[in-house]
């Protein structure tokens, strides 16, 4: 995608990707040319902005999913941008194409991102009172997205509304992910706070956790989920059983190691990473939770002899966790067995793929 800006309006159409030939791509600067429907819709475009014709507040950008060469460009829109200037938005032949999918994710989660790129965006870039109003617009927008998320959580924690549609698939390199988790306070937490402390990374619905605290009151749980609405249920359980000894927070913990568990008094004394999403297509692959980072720190925080767990059903997704873990010098090697599990209950996915004969690879992990 491409975004083109002028300094006196904005050329902004969207176009199908249909109208593209689905050929591969060989380089950014080559793309393959768009049909002749593309191509006379973005030129009267282009000639409704050199004649001071007003363009359609829904024809915010210029979104070009099949490349575009600046050659091409002036071609297609010829004198109309004689100061134009590109900024390169992502294309499928380069990194940032790995949010080519996210714009597709919903209008809350659309209004939230529009509102960071307002952000990043230089204010004497803007040209004209038009975009300063858009601006406000997607403002008032954000504002009103987070209130009704504010009153939405504040249904699910009171009882008063169930979780309704909850999105499976987050991508946690998103802006909005990129702060830190603030640790909460772990003596108004945790009745025990010294005692030793499970922590269990993408732990979904939270009922592993929420069912190990009832068994086990030894030990202090901690579950980590990048789903706001799904920590808020979990901690109403606990709040409705009086577990004193389990906690959720949100957030993404590749960027909150450091912030989130460095106040904690007690000791970790196991990590435990169960059906991560495995993020098949490659491009995604660094979407994935556990990241070597992530285990050199958590290694760092670990005492000797604490264990690391990890379980997935998909074998790819697997072994690129046992690699990761083989990689660090802080634990011990895979034997090059699959384990049974060192939980005493199992996760709602691994008892339903167990349920229909598939297998469940696991590995226990020692801190050296």
């Amino acid at each position: 995608c491409c975004l083109i800006s002028m300094q006196s309006a904005m050329i902004t159409c969207r176009l199908p990707h249909r109208m593209f030939n689905s050929q591969p791509q060989s380089s950014f600067l080559h793309p393959p040319m768009p049909q002749e429907g593309c191509k006379q819709r973005t030129t009267s475009c282009a000639r409704a902005c050199s004649r001071g014709r007003a363009i359609p507040l829904h024809s915010s950008r210029l979104f070009l999913r099949g490349g575009f060469s600046w050659s091409w460009g002036r071609s297609v829109l010829g004198n109309a941008l004689p100061t134009a200037r590109m900024i390169f938005w992502g294309h499928p032949s380069t990194s940032a194409a790995e949010y080519e999918g996210d714009r597709q994710e919903g209008e809350d989660e659309a209004i939230s991102n529009s509102d960071a790129h307002v952000q990043r965006r230089n204010v004497s870039d803007l040209g004209g009172d038009e975009e300063f109003s858009r601006i406000e617009i997607l403002r008032r927008q954000r504002a009103e997205f987070h209130a009704r998320r504010e009153q939405r959580l504040a249904k699910i924690a009171a009882g008063e509304s169930g979780l309704g549609k909850v999105r499976q698939h987050v991508n946690p390199l998103g802006p909005h992910f990129r702060t830190p988790i603030k640790a909460p306070d772990w003596k108004e937490v945790y009745e025990h706070p010294e005692q030793d402390l499970h922590i269990d990374l993408g732990c979904g619905k939270g009922r592993l956790l929420f069912e190990l605290a009832g068994m086990n009151k030894d030990m202090n749980y901690l579950g980590v989920e990048i789903r706001e609405l799904l920590v808020a249920r979990a901690d109403r359980w606990t709040r409705e059983e009086g577990r004193r000894n389990c906690c959720f927070v949100y957030g993404n913990i590749n960027v909150s190691v450091e912030s989130l568990l460095s106040s904690y008094p007690g000791k970790i004394r196991m990590v435990s990473v169960l059906m991560p999403d495995p993020w098949f297509k490659k491009r995604h692959q660094k979407r994935r939770l556990l990241q070597p980072e992530l285990v050199q720190q958590l290694g760092e925080m670990m005492p000797q002899g604490a264990q690391f767990f990890v379980m997935s059903d998909v074998k790819e997704c697997a072994e690129s966790m046992i690699e990761i873990m083989d990689a660090s010098p802080l634990f011990d090697n895979w034997d090059g067995k699959w384990i049974e599990s060192p939980l005493p209950i199992a996760t709602e996915r691994e008892g339903s793929c167990m349920s229909r004969g598939e297998s469940i690879y696991r590995a226990l992990y020692t801190r050296l």
